[in-house]
């Protein structure tokens, strides 16, 4: 699928509905270039810890490592977003009527 704008052709890249939820009759869209508009910075630091806990959750669905023989890791990635160029694209929503 492209949008065409003379000789431009833009991709549209489809989403799903869990990603980019429609609330009400608004359709959520982005118009623009995310590349250019989001900067993504990796810290390329990665903790890993086991647990110092034995149970995982509660009541019947809780995971007890000592009985089931596990070890319970946690993992903190640290990675950072921010907006480099808030012109390169647009938010906006589409508004959709129920037909018969």
């Amino acid at each position: 699928m492209v949008l065409c704008a003379g000789a431009t052709t833009i991709p549209v890249k489809v989403v799903p509905n869990a990603v980019l939820a429609t609330t009400e009759n608004k359709v959520p869209f982005i118009v623009g270039d995310l590349k250019e508009g989001i900067k993504l910075f990796d810290r390329k630091k990665l903790n890993v810890t086991a647990s110092n806990v034995a149970v995982v959750g509660s009541g019947e669905e809780a995971l007890n490592a000592y009985e089931e023989d596990l070890t319970i890791l946690r993992g903190i990635e640290r990675e950072d977003v921010e907006v480099r160029d808030e012109a390169a694209f647009v938010n906006g929503y589409i508004t959709v009527t129920a037909s018969a």
